[in-house]
Protein backbone atom coordinates (compact mmCIF):
# COMPACT_ATOMS: atom_id res chain seq x y z
CA UNK A 1 0.00 0.00 0.00
CA UNK A 2 3.12 2.09 1.03
CA UNK A 3 4.50 1.84 -2.49
CA UNK A 4 1.23 1.96 -4.73
CA UNK A 5 1.49 5.52 -2.87
CA UNK A 6 4.63 6.06 -3.35
CA UNK A 7 4.68 5.80 -7.00
CA UNK A 8 1.12 7.74 -7.23
CA UNK A 9 3.11 10.59 -5.58
CA UNK A 10 5.82 10.16 -7.73
CA UNK A 11 3.65 9.49 -11.13
CA UNK A 12 1.58 13.09 -10.65
CA UNK A 13 5.06 14.76 -9.95
CA UNK A 14 6.92 13.49 -13.22
CA UNK A 15 3.52 14.36 -15.24
CA UNK A 16 3.43 17.73 -14.22
CA UNK A 17 6.98 18.76 -14.58
CA UNK A 18 6.20 17.11 -18.01
CA UNK A 19 3.64 19.17 -18.61
CA UNK A 20 5.54 22.95 -17.27
CA UNK A 21 8.03 21.70 -19.67
CA UNK A 22 6.35 21.12 -22.70
CA UNK A 23 4.07 24.16 -22.01
CA UNK A 24 7.36 26.44 -21.68
CA UNK A 25 6.99 28.65 -24.68
CA UNK A 26 10.34 28.34 -27.21
CA UNK A 27 12.69 31.00 -26.99
CA UNK A 28 12.78 31.80 -31.10
CA UNK A 29 15.81 34.84 -31.75
CA UNK A 30 14.95 36.92 -34.48
CA UNK A 31 16.71 36.64 -37.67
CA UNK A 32 19.87 38.69 -37.70
CA UNK A 33 19.69 41.95 -40.24
CA UNK A 34 22.30 42.50 -42.33
CA UNK A 35 23.46 46.11 -41.86
CA UNK A 36 23.16 48.64 -44.33
CA UNK A 37 25.57 48.42 -47.18
CA UNK A 38 27.08 51.89 -47.65
CA UNK A 39 29.12 53.38 -50.35
CA UNK A 40 30.46 57.29 -49.52
CA UNK A 41 34.11 56.88 -48.22
CA UNK A 42 34.99 59.99 -46.75
CA UNK A 43 38.98 60.22 -48.04
CA UNK A 44 39.65 64.03 -47.67
CA UNK A 45 40.87 66.02 -44.98
CA UNK A 46 38.50 66.64 -42.19
CA UNK A 47 38.98 70.46 -41.80
CA UNK A 48 37.89 71.15 -38.22
CA UNK A 49 37.31 74.94 -36.56
CA UNK A 50 35.87 77.29 -38.89
CA UNK A 51 37.03 75.51 -42.30
CA UNK A 52 34.73 73.01 -41.20
CA UNK A 53 31.90 75.09 -41.74
CA UNK A 54 33.05 76.30 -45.29
CA UNK A 55 31.78 74.59 -48.84
CA UNK A 56 35.77 73.47 -49.73
CA UNK A 57 34.48 71.26 -46.12
CA UNK A 58 31.13 70.45 -47.47
CA UNK A 59 32.08 69.11 -50.80
CA UNK A 60 34.98 67.28 -50.19
CA UNK A 61 33.49 65.18 -47.39
CA UNK A 62 31.08 63.60 -50.38
CA UNK A 63 33.34 63.73 -52.96
CA UNK A 64 34.09 60.08 -54.62
CA UNK A 65 36.70 60.35 -55.96
CA UNK A 66 35.97 60.67 -59.37
CA UNK A 67 34.53 63.01 -62.32
CA UNK A 68 31.83 62.26 -64.61
CA UNK A 69 32.66 62.55 -68.53
CA UNK A 70 29.89 62.22 -70.96
CA UNK A 71 31.02 58.13 -71.36
CA UNK A 72 30.04 57.70 -67.96
CA UNK A 73 27.09 59.89 -67.55
CA UNK A 74 26.07 57.61 -70.56
CA UNK A 75 26.68 54.83 -68.80
CA UNK A 76 24.74 56.47 -65.70
CA UNK A 77 22.16 56.82 -67.61
CA UNK A 78 21.96 60.79 -67.05
CA UNK A 79 21.16 62.29 -70.37
CA UNK A 80 17.53 61.79 -71.57
CA UNK A 81 16.83 60.60 -75.26
CA UNK A 82 20.45 60.51 -75.94
CA UNK A 83 21.52 59.93 -79.80
CA UNK A 84 24.79 59.51 -79.11
CA UNK A 85 27.73 61.10 -76.35
CA UNK A 86 26.93 64.76 -77.39
CA UNK A 87 23.51 64.76 -78.72
CA UNK A 88 21.06 64.31 -76.39
CA UNK A 89 17.54 66.22 -76.42
CA UNK A 90 19.23 67.37 -72.26
CA UNK A 91 22.69 66.59 -71.64
CA UNK A 92 24.80 65.91 -68.87
CA UNK A 93 27.53 68.33 -67.72
CA UNK A 94 29.84 68.07 -64.68
CA UNK A 95 29.80 71.29 -63.25
CA UNK A 96 25.93 71.42 -63.09
CA UNK A 97 25.55 68.97 -60.10
CA UNK A 98 26.71 67.74 -56.82
CA UNK A 99 26.86 64.70 -54.69
CA UNK A 100 24.87 64.45 -51.44
CA UNK A 101 22.73 61.76 -49.68
CA UNK A 102 19.10 63.36 -49.48
CA UNK A 103 17.42 60.54 -47.72
CA UNK A 104 20.51 59.52 -45.31
CA UNK A 105 20.99 56.02 -45.97
CA UNK A 106 24.79 56.04 -46.31
CA UNK A 107 24.75 55.71 -50.17
CA UNK A 108 25.94 58.54 -52.57
CA UNK A 109 23.37 60.63 -54.67
CA UNK A 110 23.57 63.13 -57.42
CA UNK A 111 21.74 66.36 -58.22
CA UNK A 112 22.28 67.72 -61.20
CA UNK A 113 20.84 70.18 -64.13
CA UNK A 114 20.22 68.47 -67.70
CA UNK A 115 20.99 71.83 -70.16
CA UNK A 116 17.61 71.93 -72.93
CA UNK A 117 20.07 70.76 -76.30
CA UNK A 118 16.24 69.93 -77.67
CA UNK A 119 15.12 73.98 -78.19
CA UNK A 120 17.70 75.39 -80.14
CA UNK A 121 19.98 77.44 -79.74
CA UNK A 122 20.87 74.94 -76.51
CA UNK A 123 20.18 76.55 -73.04
CA UNK A 124 17.60 78.98 -74.47
CA UNK A 125 15.01 76.84 -72.30
CA UNK A 126 14.58 75.21 -69.53
CA UNK A 127 16.04 72.18 -68.68
CA UNK A 128 15.78 69.24 -66.61
CA UNK A 129 16.61 68.59 -62.75
CA UNK A 130 17.43 64.80 -62.39
CA UNK A 131 17.94 63.21 -58.68
CA UNK A 132 19.85 59.88 -58.57
CA UNK A 133 19.27 57.60 -55.78
CA UNK A 134 22.09 55.33 -54.87
CA UNK A 135 24.38 56.46 -57.88
CA UNK A 136 27.08 53.94 -56.80
CA UNK A 137 24.41 51.13 -56.46
CA UNK A 138 23.36 47.71 -58.88
CA UNK A 139 19.92 49.28 -59.09
CA UNK A 140 20.04 53.41 -58.95
CA UNK A 141 16.67 55.12 -59.01
CA UNK A 142 15.97 58.37 -61.37
CA UNK A 143 13.67 60.74 -60.96
CA UNK A 144 13.62 63.81 -63.55
CA UNK A 145 11.37 66.91 -62.94
CA UNK A 146 10.99 69.88 -65.04
CA UNK A 147 13.67 72.40 -63.82
CA UNK A 148 12.91 76.67 -63.47
CA UNK A 149 16.46 77.58 -64.59
CA UNK A 150 18.41 77.34 -68.01
CA UNK A 151 22.19 77.84 -68.39
CA UNK A 152 24.68 76.14 -66.85
CA UNK A 153 24.03 76.14 -62.95
CA UNK A 154 26.70 75.65 -60.37
CA UNK A 155 25.53 73.47 -57.47
CA UNK A 156 26.81 73.45 -53.75
CA UNK A 157 25.98 71.22 -50.80
CA UNK A 158 25.64 72.76 -48.12
CA UNK A 159 23.60 72.16 -44.44
CA UNK A 160 21.61 75.17 -43.54
CA UNK A 161 19.91 73.38 -40.80
CA UNK A 162 22.46 71.97 -39.02
CA UNK A 163 20.73 68.79 -39.22
CA UNK A 164 23.10 66.43 -40.96
CA UNK A 165 21.33 66.64 -44.25
CA UNK A 166 22.46 68.37 -47.53
CA UNK A 167 20.61 71.55 -49.23
CA UNK A 168 21.99 72.35 -52.49
CA UNK A 169 23.64 76.14 -53.06
CA UNK A 170 21.75 76.68 -56.90
CA UNK A 171 23.37 79.22 -58.81
CA UNK A 172 23.06 80.35 -62.65
CA UNK A 173 23.90 82.55 -65.86
CA UNK A 174 20.41 82.95 -67.44
CA UNK A 175 21.74 85.80 -69.07
CA UNK A 176 24.51 84.56 -70.56
CA UNK A 177 25.04 84.98 -74.39
CA UNK A 178 23.57 82.06 -76.58
CA UNK A 179 24.65 80.99 -79.67
CA UNK A 180 22.78 82.96 -81.63
CA UNK A 181 24.12 86.07 -79.63
CA UNK A 182 20.77 86.60 -77.67
CA UNK A 183 20.50 86.72 -73.84
CA UNK A 184 18.32 84.75 -71.15
CA UNK A 185 16.33 86.46 -68.60
CA UNK A 186 18.41 86.88 -65.54
CA UNK A 187 17.30 84.82 -62.13
CA UNK A 188 17.93 85.05 -58.72
CA UNK A 189 20.06 82.19 -57.12
CA UNK A 190 18.59 79.37 -54.90
CA UNK A 191 18.68 77.55 -52.66
CA UNK A 192 16.97 73.40 -53.11
CA UNK A 193 15.94 71.10 -50.20
CA UNK A 194 15.25 67.85 -51.33
CA UNK A 195 12.87 65.52 -48.80
CA UNK A 196 13.94 62.06 -48.69
CA UNK A 197 10.96 60.99 -50.93
CA UNK A 198 13.15 62.69 -53.16
CA UNK A 199 10.55 65.83 -53.51
CA UNK A 200 11.94 69.05 -54.01
CA UNK A 201 11.22 72.68 -52.87
CA UNK A 202 13.57 75.54 -54.60
CA UNK A 203 13.92 79.40 -52.24
CA UNK A 204 14.88 82.09 -54.37
CA UNK A 205 17.29 84.66 -52.55
CA UNK A 206 19.10 87.87 -54.08
CA UNK A 207 18.74 89.91 -56.84
CA UNK A 208 17.99 88.46 -60.41
CA UNK A 209 21.64 88.67 -61.97
CA UNK A 210 24.17 86.04 -63.13
CA UNK A 211 26.31 84.65 -60.69
CA UNK A 212 29.64 82.82 -61.48
CA UNK A 213 31.48 82.44 -58.10
CA UNK A 214 29.50 81.27 -54.71
CA UNK A 215 30.51 80.07 -51.82
CA UNK A 216 29.23 80.10 -48.48
CA UNK A 217 30.64 79.98 -44.57
CA UNK A 218 30.55 81.48 -41.06
CA UNK A 219 31.59 84.76 -41.88
CA UNK A 220 30.54 87.05 -38.72
CA UNK A 221 31.06 83.89 -36.37
CA UNK A 222 27.53 83.35 -35.32
CA UNK A 223 27.18 79.70 -35.89
CA UNK A 224 25.64 79.74 -39.00
CA UNK A 225 25.63 79.60 -42.80
CA UNK A 226 26.35 82.93 -44.34
CA UNK A 227 26.39 83.16 -48.62
CA UNK A 228 28.87 85.32 -50.70
CA UNK A 229 28.13 85.46 -54.34
CA UNK A 230 29.66 87.84 -56.73
CA UNK A 231 27.41 89.51 -59.35
CA UNK A 232 28.37 89.23 -62.59
CA UNK A 233 25.51 90.80 -65.06
CA UNK A 234 25.72 89.95 -68.58
CA UNK A 235 22.58 91.75 -69.61
CA UNK A 236 21.08 95.24 -67.32
CA UNK A 237 17.02 95.21 -68.35
CA UNK A 238 16.14 97.86 -66.31
CA UNK A 239 19.20 100.43 -66.48
CA UNK A 240 20.20 100.00 -63.04
CA UNK A 241 23.85 100.17 -61.77
CA UNK A 242 24.34 96.11 -61.83
CA UNK A 243 28.09 96.34 -62.00
CA UNK A 244 30.10 93.35 -60.69
CA UNK A 245 31.05 93.05 -57.31
CA UNK A 246 30.64 91.12 -54.19
CA UNK A 247 27.55 90.52 -52.16
CA UNK A 248 26.99 88.90 -48.70
CA UNK A 249 24.31 87.61 -47.41
CA UNK A 250 24.21 87.31 -43.93
CA UNK A 251 21.81 84.52 -42.44
CA UNK A 252 19.45 85.84 -39.52
CA UNK A 253 19.89 81.88 -37.97
CA UNK A 254 16.97 80.48 -39.44
CA UNK A 255 18.12 80.17 -43.39
CA UNK A 256 16.39 83.45 -44.06
CA UNK A 257 19.05 85.99 -45.56
CA UNK A 258 19.10 89.75 -45.70
CA UNK A 259 21.15 91.21 -48.48
CA UNK A 260 24.17 93.41 -47.19
CA UNK A 261 24.94 96.94 -48.64
CA UNK A 262 28.43 95.89 -50.62
CA UNK A 263 30.10 99.06 -49.73
CA UNK A 264 29.51 98.61 -45.74
CA UNK A 265 30.75 95.25 -45.90
CA UNK A 266 33.85 95.16 -48.23
CA UNK A 267 35.59 98.60 -46.78
CA UNK A 268 37.08 100.65 -49.64
CA UNK A 269 35.39 98.81 -52.45
CA UNK A 270 33.57 102.46 -53.02
CA UNK A 271 36.48 103.87 -53.56
CA UNK A 272 38.17 101.03 -56.14
CA UNK A 273 34.41 101.49 -57.96
CA UNK A 274 34.05 104.74 -58.22
CA UNK A 275 31.05 106.09 -60.69
CA UNK A 276 32.00 107.23 -63.95
CA UNK A 277 30.85 109.66 -66.30
CA UNK A 278 27.41 107.35 -67.18
CA UNK A 279 26.54 107.40 -63.78
CA UNK A 280 27.36 103.89 -63.01
CA UNK A 281 29.91 102.88 -61.38
CA UNK A 282 33.17 100.80 -62.19
CA UNK A 283 33.28 96.83 -62.50
CA UNK A 284 35.21 94.82 -60.27
CA UNK A 285 34.84 91.14 -62.30
CA UNK A 286 35.42 87.71 -60.83
CA UNK A 287 34.96 84.47 -62.19
CA UNK A 288 35.69 82.54 -58.61
CA UNK A 289 35.18 83.42 -54.99
CA UNK A 290 35.81 80.89 -51.78
CA UNK A 291 35.96 81.34 -48.50
CA UNK A 292 38.83 79.74 -46.07
CA UNK A 293 41.00 80.80 -42.96
CA UNK A 294 44.33 80.89 -44.43
CA UNK A 295 46.54 82.64 -41.52
CA UNK A 296 44.88 80.30 -38.79
CA UNK A 297 43.80 83.19 -37.03
CA UNK A 298 40.08 81.40 -36.84
CA UNK A 299 38.41 83.73 -39.11
CA UNK A 300 37.26 82.92 -42.59
CA UNK A 301 39.35 85.26 -45.61
CA UNK A 302 38.10 85.60 -48.76
CA UNK A 303 40.26 84.55 -52.22
CA UNK A 304 38.86 85.68 -55.39
CA UNK A 305 40.56 86.13 -58.83
CA UNK A 306 39.47 86.49 -62.11
CA UNK A 307 42.27 86.75 -64.64
CA UNK A 308 46.29 86.13 -63.97
CA UNK A 309 47.70 87.50 -66.98
CA UNK A 310 45.02 89.98 -69.18
CA UNK A 311 44.94 93.94 -68.37
CA UNK A 312 41.22 94.87 -68.16
CA UNK A 313 39.59 97.75 -69.79
CA UNK A 314 39.55 101.36 -67.54
CA UNK A 315 35.79 100.44 -66.79
CA UNK A 316 37.30 97.82 -64.39
CA UNK A 317 39.31 97.22 -61.27
CA UNK A 318 41.10 94.14 -60.99
CA UNK A 319 44.35 92.55 -60.40
CA UNK A 320 46.41 90.24 -61.94
CA UNK A 321 46.63 87.72 -59.42
CA UNK A 322 44.74 85.51 -56.77
CA UNK A 323 43.66 88.31 -53.96
CA UNK A 324 43.16 87.01 -50.32
CA UNK A 325 41.00 90.03 -48.40
CA UNK A 326 41.54 88.60 -44.60
CA UNK A 327 38.52 88.42 -42.32
CA UNK A 328 38.53 89.72 -39.14
CA UNK A 329 35.29 87.93 -38.01
CA UNK A 330 32.66 90.35 -38.14
CA UNK A 331 31.60 89.97 -41.64
CA UNK A 332 33.80 92.89 -43.11
CA UNK A 333 36.48 92.73 -45.24
CA UNK A 334 39.07 95.79 -45.39
CA UNK A 335 39.30 95.75 -49.59
CA UNK A 336 41.60 99.04 -49.36
CA UNK A 337 43.92 98.13 -46.85
CA UNK A 338 43.61 94.10 -45.34
CA UNK A 339 44.81 91.92 -48.47
CA UNK A 340 47.55 89.79 -50.13
CA UNK A 341 48.40 88.62 -53.59
CA UNK A 342 49.20 85.26 -54.38
CA UNK A 343 52.36 85.31 -56.83
CA UNK A 344 52.37 84.09 -60.57
CA UNK A 345 55.22 82.48 -61.04
CA UNK A 346 53.51 79.10 -62.51
CA UNK A 347 52.89 81.33 -65.86
CA UNK A 348 56.50 81.91 -66.56
CA UNK A 349 57.56 79.93 -69.32
CA UNK A 350 53.99 78.54 -70.57
CA UNK A 351 54.08 81.21 -73.54
CA UNK A 352 50.69 82.34 -73.14
CA UNK A 353 50.06 85.54 -74.95
CA UNK A 354 47.82 88.50 -73.28
CA UNK A 355 45.18 88.01 -75.61
CA UNK A 356 44.50 84.63 -74.47
CA UNK A 357 42.56 84.79 -71.14
CA UNK A 358 44.29 82.77 -68.10
CA UNK A 359 40.77 82.72 -66.19
CA UNK A 360 40.52 81.52 -62.68
CA UNK A 361 37.91 78.82 -61.93
CA UNK A 362 38.56 76.84 -58.38
CA UNK A 363 40.48 77.41 -54.87
CA UNK A 364 41.41 73.59 -53.06
CA UNK A 365 43.71 73.67 -49.34
CA UNK A 366 45.61 71.47 -48.17
CA UNK A 367 48.56 71.00 -45.90
CA UNK A 368 50.43 69.41 -48.29
CA UNK A 369 53.98 69.80 -46.56
CA UNK A 370 52.44 69.32 -43.23
CA UNK A 371 53.64 72.30 -41.93
CA UNK A 372 50.76 72.34 -40.03
CA UNK A 373 49.14 75.76 -41.73
CA UNK A 374 47.28 75.64 -45.63
CA UNK A 375 48.69 76.05 -48.70
CA UNK A 376 46.19 76.87 -51.67
CA UNK A 377 45.96 74.97 -55.03
CA UNK A 378 44.17 77.19 -57.81
CA UNK A 379 42.11 75.92 -61.20
CA UNK A 380 42.20 77.96 -64.69
CA UNK A 381 42.40 77.59 -68.06
CA UNK A 382 43.71 79.63 -71.28
CA UNK A 383 40.59 80.54 -72.92
CA UNK A 384 38.92 77.25 -72.04
CA UNK A 385 41.68 75.23 -74.34
CA UNK A 386 42.54 73.05 -71.71
CA UNK A 387 43.60 73.72 -67.98
CA UNK A 388 46.41 75.06 -65.26
CA UNK A 389 46.99 74.37 -62.12
CA UNK A 390 48.81 76.00 -59.62
CA UNK A 391 50.41 75.60 -55.68
CA UNK A 392 51.17 77.92 -53.57
CA UNK A 393 52.73 76.81 -50.41
CA UNK A 394 51.70 79.42 -47.01
CA UNK A 395 55.19 80.35 -45.43
CA UNK A 396 53.44 82.43 -42.56
CA UNK A 397 52.63 86.32 -42.26
CA UNK A 398 50.03 86.17 -44.71
CA UNK A 399 52.45 85.38 -47.51
CA UNK A 400 52.85 82.72 -50.23
CA UNK A 401 55.38 81.22 -52.64
CA UNK A 402 54.39 79.88 -55.90
CA UNK A 403 56.20 75.66 -56.05
CA UNK A 404 54.22 74.55 -58.81
CA UNK A 405 57.11 74.29 -61.10
CA UNK A 406 59.27 72.20 -58.25
CA UNK A 407 56.00 70.20 -56.56
CA UNK A 408 54.80 69.06 -59.74
CA UNK A 409 55.93 67.16 -63.15
CA UNK A 410 53.43 68.27 -65.41
CA UNK A 411 50.43 70.78 -64.16
CA UNK A 412 49.21 71.88 -68.03
CA UNK A 413 47.30 70.81 -70.90
CA UNK A 414 47.31 74.15 -73.52
CA UNK A 415 45.17 74.01 -77.05
CA UNK A 416 43.30 76.31 -79.29
CA UNK A 417 39.72 76.67 -77.65
CA UNK A 418 37.04 75.20 -79.52
CA UNK A 419 39.80 72.71 -81.60
CA UNK A 420 39.85 68.55 -81.46
CA UNK A 421 43.44 67.55 -79.89
CA UNK A 422 43.30 63.69 -79.09
CA UNK A 423 44.50 62.93 -75.51
CA UNK A 424 43.74 66.25 -74.74
CA UNK A 425 41.79 66.89 -71.09
CA UNK A 426 39.73 69.44 -70.93
CA UNK A 427 39.41 72.68 -68.15
CA UNK A 428 38.10 72.08 -64.67
CA UNK A 429 36.27 73.90 -62.12
CA UNK A 430 37.23 72.36 -59.20
CA UNK A 431 40.06 70.43 -57.63
CA UNK A 432 39.40 67.86 -55.12
CA UNK A 433 41.88 67.03 -52.14
CA UNK A 434 40.98 62.67 -51.64
CA UNK A 435 43.10 59.97 -51.31
CA UNK A 436 42.81 58.56 -54.49
CA UNK A 437 44.87 55.20 -54.68
CA UNK A 438 44.33 54.57 -50.82
CA UNK A 439 47.77 55.28 -49.09
CA UNK A 440 47.38 57.35 -46.45
CA UNK A 441 48.05 60.31 -48.05
CA UNK A 442 45.99 63.13 -50.22
CA UNK A 443 46.16 63.17 -53.96
CA UNK A 444 44.43 65.67 -56.22
CA UNK A 445 41.72 64.85 -58.05
CA UNK A 446 40.05 67.38 -60.91
CA UNK A 447 35.89 67.67 -60.84
CA UNK A 448 33.06 69.44 -62.64
CA UNK A 449 35.19 68.92 -65.81
CA UNK A 450 33.98 70.82 -69.08
CA UNK A 451 32.61 68.29 -71.58
CA UNK A 452 31.16 70.55 -73.82
CA UNK A 453 30.87 70.46 -77.77
CA UNK A 454 34.39 69.52 -78.65
CA UNK A 455 34.55 66.23 -76.96
CA UNK A 456 33.33 63.51 -79.07
CA UNK A 457 36.17 61.21 -78.55
CA UNK A 458 36.95 59.45 -75.39
CA UNK A 459 39.14 61.79 -73.17
CA UNK A 460 40.89 60.36 -69.68
CA UNK A 461 38.70 58.62 -67.57
CA UNK A 462 40.73 58.57 -64.66
CA UNK A 463 43.01 61.47 -64.56
CA UNK A 464 44.85 62.83 -60.84
CA UNK A 465 47.66 64.02 -59.73
CA UNK A 466 49.38 61.10 -57.07
CA UNK A 467 50.88 62.45 -54.25
CA UNK A 468 54.85 60.78 -53.93
CA UNK A 469 55.63 62.69 -50.57
CA UNK A 470 57.65 65.47 -52.21
CA UNK A 471 55.36 66.55 -54.57
CA UNK A 472 52.56 65.33 -57.29
CA UNK A 473 52.74 63.34 -60.01
CA UNK A 474 50.27 63.74 -63.04
CA UNK A 475 48.51 59.84 -63.81
CA UNK A 476 46.13 58.60 -66.71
Amino acid sequence: MIFMRAFLVFFVVFVLSSCEKMEEPAVVSPPSQPPVATNILNRSPKFTGINATTSSSFANQIFPGFYITLEKASAFKLQINEKNLINADYRFWDPSKCYLDFNSDGRLDLLALLTNFKDPPYGSNFGKIILVDDLLGPNPKIKVTDANRKFMPRLKPIDLNKDGILEVLFSTEEDHVLLNGTHGTPAPFQIASISKNGDITFKEIGEAVSIHGQTFGDVDKDGDLDILVWRNAYTNPNNQDLGSLPILYLNDGSANFQKTNSFTQFKGLDELLPIQTNGKRKNYAASVVELFDLDGDGNLDMLVSNTHNQPQPTWEYHHLSTRIYWGNGNGIFDFKNGFSDLPTDYLQGLGISTSINVGQLGFSFLDYDKDGDMDILTASTPDYGGYIIQLCENVGNRQFKDVTKQKFDTYSSIFPRNTQVSGAFPNFYELRIYDKDNDGDYDIVPDQVATWDIWDFPISQNLYWENKGNGFVLKK
